[in-house]
């Protein structure tokens, strides 16, 4: 099994949220789009064994002794500076974060017993007026801060590393998004479950825990308040946090990611026509267009009771819609052959280390079930965190869980 997942692991998460994301589509439309999934799946399974086949060859010609991290020298004064810049960085960025938007989120929510007011506080947290802002916050919660907690973990320095963990689940918590927290502490995870040591990843659930029953309290008043305040989101039927729970995440993680591909679908082209090209931030300007983002224009199909009371947002939906919205069945053939190339080349290179394969990406490969391919990596931080890991990697090798707990291949 090790020796499977090492070579293929990413490819078989990945058609693990594809099998998700399409049983979501079905129980929305049924067989209505069974071919445009279908032409995307072929086009990825086509993609991922040419590339997996090529890419093994190609390296024993031309590359036989050097490695992705051969080509990341960078001294050790460098990295230390480095590290200081990123811990400094993180705390900096928070303060900026919330000087930016006025207040602090979980707390004026918490000042709320409205489910729809205390969702407007949510949205606006992430409404920061400037856009380096906003990049640095993403960075900070999808890339820097669980690198840090992962990296000091490692490193056994276990001070900073208490530090980086206390303000990461606090500034996440403050910002009121669930998936945040598993941001953060997926790449601790892995280790701990891959290195079996059960007292770090006990502490982990229950951090996890309290925090996402926290935020059902906070962002659900009908759970703690009287009667009359529940009554204000029609959607829970229950006060019960446990069922309230597992209803949430069979929700997010199944239906709803296949439900918003499904309203994708049935927009585009009937209501929305298809953009080609323009429905891409950097192509627009070439293409001498203006860039039309359907994440927003859909919002008030897809979720009309917020709009009705003028909640806007943006519909995020899965990478290959994107893809469809601008150039229709083309777009999802186009789409899958990028991400077949794109799952199979990190799945070669992160080969070495089945821990930091799942660890290092894991998580980027459970948000393209909502995530565009292009934002994912870039402000997503999925690029910034395999840059960082292939920066430190050395030095990640040197400790001595490597020696204990991982393959012999590892360094390799």
């Amino acid at each position: 099994m090790n020796k499977i997942l090492s070579k293929f692991g990413l490819f078989i998460l990945y058609n693990l949220i594809l099998s998700a994301l399409f049983y979501g589509v079905f129980i929305e439309t049924g067989s209505l789009f069974f071919k445009e999934l279908l032409s995307y799946y072929i086009a990825f399974i086509i993609s991922f064994f040419i590339v997996a086949f090529l890419i093994p060859q190609l390296k024993e010609k031309t590359m036989k002794k050097l490695s992705l991290s051969d080509l990341i020298i960078i001294s050790n004064t460098v990295k230390n500076r480095l590290f200081y810049f990123l811990f400094f960085t993180t705390i900096v960025g928070i303060i900026i974060h919330f000087i930016d938007i006025g207040f602090i989120p979980i707390y004026k929510a918490l000042q709320s017993a409205d489910y729809y007011e205390i969702a407007s506080i949510r949205k606006q947290a992430n409404l920061l007026t400037n856009k380096k802002i906003r990049y640095l916050s993403s960075f900070l919660i999808k890339s820097i801060i669980p690198f840090l907690l992962i990296y000091l973990t490692i490193s056994k320095k276990y001070k900073l590393y208490t530090i980086i963990y206390v303000i990461g689940i606090i500034y996440a918590f403050s910002l009121m998004q669930k998936s945040f927290i598993i941001t953060i502490l997926f790449p601790c995870t892995c280790y701990t479950i891959y290195c079996k040591k059960y007292k770090l990843l006990a502490k982990h659930l229950i951090v996890l825990t309290v925090y996402i029953f926290g935020l059902l309290v906070v962002t659900n008043p009908q759970v703690s308040k009287s009667q009359d305040q529940m009554t204000q989101n029609v959607e829970m039927q229950t006060e019960n946090p446990i069922i309230i729970f597992i209803n949430l995440i069979k929700k997010r993680t199944v239906l709803t990611p296949g439900k918003i591909v499904a309203k994708w679908f049935l927009n585009i082209p009937k209501n929305e026509p298809f953009l080609y090209g323009c429905g891409y931030r950097m192509l627009a300007p070439i293409l001498g267009c203006n860039y039309k983002n359907y994440g927003q224009e859909l919002y008030d199909d897809i979720f009309p009771k917020y709009a009705a009371i003028g909640i806007q947002g943006n519909v995020n939906t899965t990478s290959f819609m994107y893809d469809y919205a601008n150039f229709g069945l083309a777009g999802l053939v186009l789409a899958g052959f990028i991400m077949g190339f794109l799952i199979s080349s990190i799945d070669f290179i992160f080969s070495f280390s089945l821990m930091f394969k799942f660890a290092i990406n894991g998580f980027y490969i459970l948000m393209l079930s909502s995530s565009a391919l292009t934002t994912l990596i870039f402000s997503g931080g999925w690029g910034l965190m395999i840059l960082l890991f292939f920066i430190y990697k050395s030095d990640l090798l040197k400790t001595p869980f490597n020696n204990e707990n991982l393959p012999s291949n590892f360094s390799s």
